[in-house]
């Protein structure tokens, strides 16, 4: 299902994009859901679909053939059916909720995001209502309704960790940082995003690994401790250089070109900023190549 992360940038929010091979794995599996007999196999693929997919306008489309198919089968007698159509309800509940967040409206998306995780909590879908709480907090501390916001990550977190859960549990850690970053207890933040960081390091997850030291570095950056967060900005530079995460080494070379200017080092300044806009210009061909 659709979630709502929430990475503390200097810049706008966007997805990663998709390769040339990945995009051929889509299309064999929208061809396959229009051949498949097996419905509830069709479900599956369905999910799988909308989550490859990054324009909300393609994939809400197969979310919408996802809605109806599952309210089917959860008219089974199959009791192993009518539980799995029911979990890619609260799939098509929650990815509404995503949508309708993306459209700016608020009220709508938390509806769908308390629908879904009703739906989770009467089947016992614990993943699924970590995904939920994670779309709730992320409205909530978008409003600034910061303690409503932390309450739901941290049953998020928790209920992640029941499931062992590793790389949810690195991403609520990451947001509850990021609430306490905003609501200036950068303390705290640190303390979190350092948590889900470990987490990272500990699956080896390096796309993850590089928002999380670009978050401390930004944290240093708001703490005016220069050093420390010029640091976290090379490191995150180096492993998004490694992976070449095109607008993850975009956003790490405009950040240390910030704290040049801070230091009036205007020559490094210019440098890094100039690398770190060609570097987006890249990545916006690369999107328009999708």
């Amino acid at each position: 299902m659709k979630n709502v992360i929430y990475i503390v940038i200097l810049f706008i929010l966007v997805k990663v994009n998709i390769s040339f091979a990945q995009n051929r794995f889509v299309d064999s599996l929208i061809e396959y859901t229009k051949v498949a007999k097996d419905d509830t196999h069709k479900l599956s693929v369905l999910t799988r679909v909308i989550e490859a997919i990054s324009d909300d306008a393609v994939w809400s489309k197969y979310n919408d053939q996802l809605g109806p198919l599952a309210q089917e089968l959860m008219l089974s007698t199959d009791l192993k059916i009518k539980e799995k159509a029911t979990r890619h309800y609260g799939d098509y509940l929650n990815n509404k909720g995503y949508l309708s967040n993306n459209l700016g409206d608020i009220t709508e998306a938390l509806d769908y995001f308390h629908q879904s995780l009703k739906i989770q909590e009467q089947i016992g879908d614990k993943s699924g209502q970590s995904y939920s709480l994670n779309n709730i907090g992320y409205i909530y501390s978008s409003q600034k309704q910061y303690l409503k916001a932390l309450e739901n990550y941290i049953k998020s977190y928790e209920l992640q960790r029941e499931i062992d859960d590793l790389h949810g549990q690195a991403q609520s850690l990451s947001n509850i940082g990021n609430v306490y970053d905003k609501s200036k207890s950068l303390k705290k933040a640190l303390y979190f995003y350092f948590k889900g960081l470990n987490i990272r390091k500990k699956i080896k997850d390096k796309h993850g690994i590089g928002y999380s030291l670009q978050n401390i570095g930004t944290v240093y950056f708001n703490q005016k401790n220069y050093f420390s967060a010029l640091y976290y900005f090379k490191k995150s530079l180096e492993i998004r250089r490694e992976i070449n995460d095109v607008q993850g080494i975009s956003y790490a070379l405009c950040n240390m070109g910030k704290i040049y200017l801070e230091d009036n080092n205007t020559a490094l300044a210019q440098k890094y900023a100039l690398e770190g806009l060609e570097m987006s210009q890249k990545w916006v061909i690369q999107r328009t190549l999708v």
